[in-house]
């Protein structure tokens, strides 16, 4: 008994097996892509905002320690600037918060915590003269801690501010 091929329609049962395991891993491949992708783009967040708080940090430290009229280092992480004006600010590493304030009043965002804030005197004469200083800055993403920056800044006064 021969059976006409010509008549047998449809797929055998390995067939649909094989077909369905390689559909399977092509799902597989593409849901893992997607993954990946997406875990990139959130560190990639997580990572401008601390690129953010590194610009802003750096920006606000170089214009008031350049333009200061006179400067008292407090402890290594606290720091007093006296402006042209006669005004004051205060700068200092909260603690509880995580966050660097300026007269109370927080800097840096709340979704970065700093870890470590440190000031070091690099100037040579005693303290009327001008100052020359370094800071240190060491952050983290408040949700992710894996995520990580680390910066020094050294900022001298300027000559007649």
């Amino acid at each position: 008994m021969k059976r006409d091929m010509k008549l047998r329609t449809g797929f055998t049962l390995m067939e649909l097996l094989i077909g369905m395991t390689l559909i399977s891993f092509i799902f597989l491949g593409v849901i893992t892509a997607t993954a990946v992708l997406l875990n990139s783009n959130a560190r990639v967040k997580q990572i401008d905002h601390l690129e953010q708080a590194k610009n802003d940090l750096q920006l606000e430290f170089s214009n008031s320690i350049r333009w200061a009229k006179a400067i008292t280092i407090v402890s290594p992480s606290e720091l007093t600037i006296t402006n042209s004006d006669s005004s004051t600010s205060a700068y200092q590493l909260d603690v509880s918060t995580k966050r660097i304030v300026k007269n109370g009043v927080p800097i840096t965002s709340d979704t970065v915590d700093i870890m470590n804030f440190e000031i070091n005197d690099y100037s040579r004469l005693p303290a009327p003269a001008l100052r020359s200083l370094q800071l240190f800055i060491e952050m983290q993403h408040h949700d992710f801690s894996a995520v990580r920056q680390t910066f020094r800044l050294v900022v001298s006064q300027r000559v007649g501010s």
